[in-house]
């Protein structure tokens, strides 16, 4: 037990915890979520902040209903001081004790009597205006040499606690009221719009929001600084606004004529309009995540906003749409309707990236975007989810510091993936009509998985539920091993791991209820089926079908391992062109994916992929180039080496000879992102007039005698790196200082890391911690070399480990993608002793959000382990 004293100390209350005893508290151990009894209905909020000493202090009257007589309340507060707690409605009653507790993330506030019924607590605080990119912190940016400070928020998840005292929890819904004192000469953007405008008499402004509608905590915003806007009305007459930092109004009109077509969509799709008149979008220099769905005023990380037309890739257009058409769908999905706790996050996170999928289609049906989702979020997530160190979708959170773990790509991805399932079984129209029902019936409230199961069952008269509950409730996935028999297809379901050893112990017996879509010998004849069973057979007319997909379109989340007569059979539907390119994708990546759990010969996978040497489509190639980059890897170092990369320059040849390095269509954002990646590809493995020419191009571009076309810099720019010294790094560091750009600063950092000489691989890790990049990008960029960048991984993680708690400290809130460069550095750990040194010091040394992070780099460099083993003795047979 542990007994809190107030402290005075230079007229300041500073909070102490004193320890009667020692004892360790288990952070899952302690109560985080507070009492029901104690409602609250609105929350008026008056922040002043200081962006000279970074601090701020604030007010607040919390209306409160309290069902049962109380002589204490309990708010969330972390790194806040409460100074004072008035009860006006009970003849003003102060607060005799205010107790902190760090541990909780609370504050309690003692009264003399009891009370009950309906209250306002009028609270004072101060705080920090931290650098984290958490609850209410600073941002820096510069305005031709002349550094400046913002004043910005990121609520999620429970980081409302570090602005203002309150029940941050989701289901704990209320109206709120801001207010905030802004220097001369600044302005501030909250949820609503300014309703007052008041100078006070040291010259600052009081200006005072409208209220929201009612909502949770974590949805609550308020930026203050140096903002420029352009604006734009939706057909129905809402106002949307881009904001930014001085000087970037230019780079504002595709943020803002692609939000204005998600808006309009979104209203039809969900049958309900936006139920605020304004909608903000502001571009924040230091941020964390790509975007944040605050109702009314959606933050997002420059590059996810900002569209420069001659120096943005046809790639980062796209992404910004997509993160645009993401963060409007919270505005139904996860604002309007909200779940009830963490748990359930993947409604808002699953549902919402499957939404901007969907709205991308019907927006810009040229993108062929489906067959994106399947290359870049469908495929990661099942990457993930074959470990066994993976998660289930909806897993329960017991405490704060759970949550950042389950933001990835299992609550993304598959979530988003397993909606995409579901849905394609419905059929579109009644897909739509069970999330309207759903909307309508919950708008303002809060849900719980089942609900959405529940509105999706009536609308569609199937048991959702009981199809939807292994694939929620239960991690992992099946691989479907199908073989060809007389009458048919025998389909037998099992977990499928990606390691060797993980597969070879299981014990998982879960039979998953699989939506399948079935194409017999056609892309035209294909007919839908309900797997219930751990095996069953499909009735196929063998002579008029010549090949069978049991995944169509690969709409269910699953794995395929056909046997050798039905695996040949797709070459002959590939070659038919009757195969489409979300199916090409899929198949790809089966074969490797069942190469690396061993049950696919490596010699076998390289085979199948010389199938696809004359593709020409972007999103296939970039899931063989993974696979070719992977095998890279298993083979460096082996006497292999250097007859797989013939091999793979050989796959390149074809379709390096039909991408040009002028774009024929510049409206084509696949055949841009094609050049990049192809182009890029060749330069990384040494060919010599992709190499030529980019050194040229990079000159050029030097001099100002001309630009690189913006959707070729990331290829040229690596490619220079890579096979460049003193000089070319030199260069580029004067680049990277010379533009404000976020979009190019990124470009050019990543191909920093990309540099092979030792020497100049230290400079590029000071680089990265040395103050130059923002802390919410370094682990984004690390993670190239880590991921890349083979010689300079044993210096990098020597650096890391030497320099652990500098770095975790550094990353901020950004921290979260910290995992990312672990997980790259340990997967390309293939010496067994290094591994066992990087997994002692890696138990040893956990940070915080980071335990499944490690449990998964840990199985994964295993796994690779494993492969390796094979690929050695498989590709000796294949080069005979």
């Amino acid at each position: 037990m542990t007994k809190k004293v107030i402290v005075k100390e230079s007229k300041k209350r500073v909070f102490k915890t004193v320890k009667k005893s020692q004892k360790k508290i288990l952070a899952r151990s302690i109560k985080v979520r507070l009492p029901s009894h104690v409602v609250p209905e609105k929350y008026v909020i008056r922040l002043e902040p200081d962006l000279k000493e970074f601090k701020f202090k604030g007010e607040s009257s919390l209306h409160l209903r309290i069902k049962k007589p109380v002589k204490s309340i309990t708010l969330h507060a972390a790194e806040l001081a409460v100074i004072s707690g008035v009860l006006h409605s009970v003849g003003g009653a102060t607060a005799s004790r205010i107790e902190h507790s760090k541990n909780t993330e609370t504050v309690e506030l003692f009264f003399d009597r009891p009370f009950s019924g309906k209250h306002v607590l009028n609270l004072e605080f101060t705080g920090i205006l931290n650098d984290r990119m958490e609850g209410f912190y600073k941002s820096t940016y510069k305005v031709g040499d002349e550094t400046r400070y913002l004043a910005a928020s990121q609520l999620e998840s429970t980081y409302a606690r570090q602005m203002f005292p309150c029940i941050d929890e989701p289901g704990r819904k209320a109206e709120f009221e801001f207010h905030v004192v802004v220097p001369e000469g600044k302005t501030a953007i909250s949820n609503t719009e300014i309703v007052s405008e008041e100078v006070l008499a040291d010259g600052k402004k009081l200006l005072k929001f409208s209220p929201t509608p009612k909502m949770s905590t974590y949805l609550g915003a308020m930026m203050v600084g140096d903002f420029e806007n352009e604006e734009i009305k939706s057909k129905r007459g809402v106002t949307i606004r881009v904001h930014a930092t001085p000087g970037k109004k230019s780079q504002m009109k595709f943020a803002l004529g692609f939000a204005a077509k998600c808006l309009d969509f979104y209203e039809d799709f969900f049958g309900i309009p936006y139920p605020l008149p304004t909608l903000d979008m502001i571009a924040i220099p230091d941020f964390s995540s790509a975007g944040m769905e605050n109702w009314g005023a959606i933050t997002y990380r420059e590059p996810a906003l900002l569209i420069d037309e001659a120096n943005s890739s046809a790639a980062t257009k796209q992404r910004c749409a997509e993160v645009i058409a993401h963060e409007l769908a919270h505005m139904w999905f996860g604002n309007l309707v909200t779940m009830e706790w963490w748990t359930h996050l993947w409604l808002n996170e699953g549902f919402a990236t499957w939404a901007s999928f969907y709205c991308m289609d019907h927006l810009e049906p040229s993108w062929h975007i489906w067959t994106q989702f399947m290359a870049f979020d469908y495929l990661v997530a099942l990457g993930l989810d074959s470990l066994d160190s993976t998660h289930p979708i909806e897993v329960e959170v017991k405490h704060p510091s759970e949550i950042i773990e389950i933001f990835d790509a299992i609550s993304y991805r598959k979530g988003a993936s397993s909606i995409r399932m579901i849905a394609e079984y419905l059929g579109e129209e009644t897909f739509k009509k069970g999330i309207q029902a759903y909307m309508k019936k919950h708008s303002h409230g809060n849900t719980v998985t089942e609900d959405l199961w529940d509105a999706l069952s009536k609308a569609s008269r199937k048991d959702v539920r009981k199809i939807m509950k292994n694939w929620i409730g239960k991690p992992g996935y099946p691989l479907l091993k199908i073989s060809r028999v007389a009458k048919g297809v025998e389909i037998v379901q099992e977990r499928f791991y990606s390691s060797e050893i993980e597969r070879k112990k299981s014990n998982d017996k879960t039979v998953w209820t699989i939506p399948l879509a079935i194409a017999f010998g056609s892309e035209k004849n294909v007919k839908d089926f309900l797997l219930t069973k751990k095996k069953q057979i499909i009735p196929v007319d063998w002579k008029k079908n010549a090949w069978v997909n049991v995944n169509f379109k690969h709409n269910s989340f699953s794995r395929s391992l056909y046997d050798k007569e039905l695996l040949n059979g797709f070459k002959k539907a590939k070659d038919d062109k009757q195969l489409t390119a979300r199916d090409r994708v899929g198949l790809v990546s089966d074969m490797i994916a069942t190469a690396k759990s061993g049950q696919l010969s490596n010699d076998a996978l390289l085979e199948g992929l010389k199938w696809f040497a004359d593709e020409n489509y972007f999103t296939i190639w970039s899931v063989i180039c993974g696979g070719l980059g992977s095998l890279l890897m298993l083979t460096n170092g082996t006497k292999y080496e250097k007859k797989f990369e013939a091999f793979s320059i050989e796959m390149l040849s074809e379709i390096s000879k039909k991408v040009n390095w002028e774009s024929s269509n510049n409206k084509d954002i696949l055949e841009s992102m094609l050049r990049s990646l192809i182009i890029g590809e060749a330069g990384a493995y040494g060919v010599r007039t992709t190499v030529d020419e980019s050194n040229k191009r990079f000159a050029s571009h030097l001099s100002h005698k001309s630009q690189i076309d913006p959707d070729l810099r990331s290829a040229v720019y690596n490619t220079v790196a890579t096979h460049g010294g003193d000089a070319e790094y030199e260069s580029m560091l004067k680049l990277y200082g010379a533009t404000d750009m976020q979009e190019e600063q990124m470009r050019i950092a990543k191909a920093m890391m990309l540099f092979k000489p030792l020497p100049i691989v230290k400079k590029a890790i000071k680089f990265i911690f040395g103050g130059e990049v923002r802390p919410g990008d370094a682990a984004l960029v690390i993670t190239v070399m880590a991921g890349q960048n083979i010689g300079a991984r044993d210096e990098l993680w020597k650096y890391l480990t030497t320099n652990w708690k500098m770095v975790t400290d550094f990353m901020g809130r950004g921290l979260h993608y910290f995992g990312y460069v672990v997980k790259a550095i340990m997967s390309n750990m293939t010496d067994s002793q290094k591994l066992k040194e990087a997994e002692k010091f890696l138990r040893k040394n956990p940070w915080n959000g980071g335990k499944m992070s490690v449990e998964q780099a840990i199985e994964g460099a295993k796994a690779n382990l494993a492969w390796k083993k094979r690929v050695e003795k498989e590709l000796a047979k294949y080069f005979k």
